[in-house]
Formats: structure tokens, sequence, C-alpha cells
């Protein structure tokens, strides 16, 4: 692949399901929790991250959070 700076990141393992997370329970302030996950992992971090540890840090806040998922590269 001539461009390897890209990265795909899965919301979970095969056998899980990739939840979605509603506090307010508003269906329009609904958010996917991995994205809400590396959005804040990103923030924190300034932006300087491996993408090992950004996977690791993730599954960390998710399970924080009580999400069953397990992202992964």
């Amino acid at each position: 692949m001539a461009d390897e700076t890209n990265m795909l990141v899965s919301g979970c393992i095969s056998n899980e399901r990739s939840a979605d997370a509603n506090p307010t329970r508003n269906k329009e302030e609904a958010y996917e929790a991995l994205s809400y996950g590396i959005q804040t992992i990103l923030a924190k971090k300034g932006g300087s991250i491996t993408n090992g540890e950004l996977v690791t840090e993730v599954r960390k806040l998710l399970k924080k959070q009580g999400f069953m998922q397990h992202p992964c590269l």
C-alpha cells in the first residue's frame, strides 16, 4: 500500500456488538461509544499517541464507562 498513514479501528471484536451511548435519552444527542472514546483520549493526550496506545486507552475508558466491547486495530 502506497499510503501507510491510514488505520482501521473496529468498534469491537467479531462476537461483540459496538455500543451507542445516549446518557440524556435524546436520540439526537446519541453517539457511538468508540468514536467518543477516541476523541476523549486524543484530546487528553494532545494527539501524541501511538495506534496501540490509543486502542488500549480507549478499551480502558469504555470498560470504566460500563461498555462491554473491545475495540481493535
